[in-house]
């Protein structure tokens, strides 16, 4: 059983994934196996890898498209190592991470998930002139969730290292789910376990026109009706761990929460959130709240039939903040708001 499993989703990569599978075969640590799970690839991605002649490289062929989320739950039961790594099949490793992220998860046992910085690089494997990518959210596991809840995921993907105990026990991942996959994925193993970011840059992140996280209004709009299923997630989270996340903002909304009301509870802290998708989503929990156990809800946090009147106008009064400022808008928000002006400057 190898002491590492790389879990490589791939698709029409043949220019680079090459590159990929020598980064892996470069390593310091030697102990590792690499699963390939190809999504219907019409390059020719497949050649590429099946001209490595390795026991230690397995490719697994999907008989129909079938997405990220999908191809990694794949590779997952496949995968025989103690530790994964999930890498992109453009990106590729430095030689040393292997060795430096299982010798740390090995040495502190208390930590599901190793989080490393990255390099990014051009389509020519050049240092990329336009992204740096180089400040780091260096943080406690309470101040991640709350940055995550509240407004942006704040880990990189490409090169996660995690045990392989901690990622089944958030699997199978959502195979519908495209934008937020691996938000969803953070938030998660943060909320069962522990994390170590470390300020080492260990992979090197390809940046070019053919990242999913290419930003253009259809991304957007899909982004925008994902934010539900994100933000479900912080449902999982225990009545304790949401006080210790929270802890100033529910003193500031004089709210106490129990596992009996923490819906209701969470559905309030969202209509602070910046972002109208989260602000919707924090309405809908606490009407949806509201309709499950009304009396509970007065009696822990005072509702009342006026307090449901005015609900909605949290969402509003939110948008129209003077003070909300345009840096701090997400940016499906700052598409809505320029289109918003457009349209009043045109009535008027």
């Amino acid at each position: 059983m190898p002491k590492m499993s790389v879990i490589c989703p791939a698709y029409n990569h043949e220019r680079y994934i090459g590159k990929l599978i020598r980064s892996v075969l470069n390593q310091t640590e030697q102990d590792f196996e690499v699963i390939i799970v190809d999504d219907c690839s019409t390059d020719g991605t497949v050649e590429v890898v099946k001209s490595f002649a390795d026991d230690r490289i397995k490719l697994i062929r999907n008989e129909f498209n079938r997405g990220l989320n999908a191809n990694i739950n794949t590779a997952l039961e496949a995968a025989t190592g103690d530790f994964l790594t999930y890498i992109g099949s453009d990106d590729m490793f430095f030689d040393t991470h292997f060795e430096v992220t299982t010798k740390y998860l090995e040495q502190h046992p208390d930590t599901d998930v190793f989080y490393c910085w990255l390099q990014p690089v051009d389509e020519n494997d050049n240092k990329h002139p336009y992204y740096d990518d180089s400040v780091q959210f260096s943080s406690t596991r309470e101040e991640a969730l709350r940055e995550m809840f509240y407004k942006r995921s704040v880990f990189p993907s490409p090169g996660m290292t995690m045990r392989k105990s901690a990622l089944k026990k958030i699997c199978p991942l959502p195979p519908s789910v495209v934008n937020w996959q691996d938000c969803m994925m953070h938030i998660q193993l943060l909320i069962n376990g522990n994390f170590y970011q470390s300020p080492e840059r260990l992979v090197y992140y390809r940046r070019h026109g053919g990242n999913l996280s290419t930003c253009d209004l259809v991304p957007l709009i899909r982004s925008r009706y994902e934010i539900n299923a994100m933000m479900d997630t912080f449902l999982k989270m225990s009545a304790d761990l949401i006080k210790r996340v929270f802890s100033a903002d529910l003193n500031n909304l004089k709210l106490s929460v129990t596992e009996e009301n923490k819906r209701f509870v969470l559905g309030m802290l969202a209509l602070r959130a910046d972002e109208e998708a989260r602000r919707l989503w924090g309405y809908s929990q606490v009407v949806e709240a509201i309709g499950k156990n009304e009396r509970l809800l007065h009696d822990t946090c005072g509702y009342d039939y006026k307090f449901l009147l005015g609900l909605a106008g949290e969402v509003v009064n939110r948008f129209h903040q003077a003070e909300l400022h345009k840096s701090e808008r997400g940016r499906f928000e700052k598409f809505f708001y320029r289109m918003y002006h457009h349209l009043e400057k045109k009535r008027l």
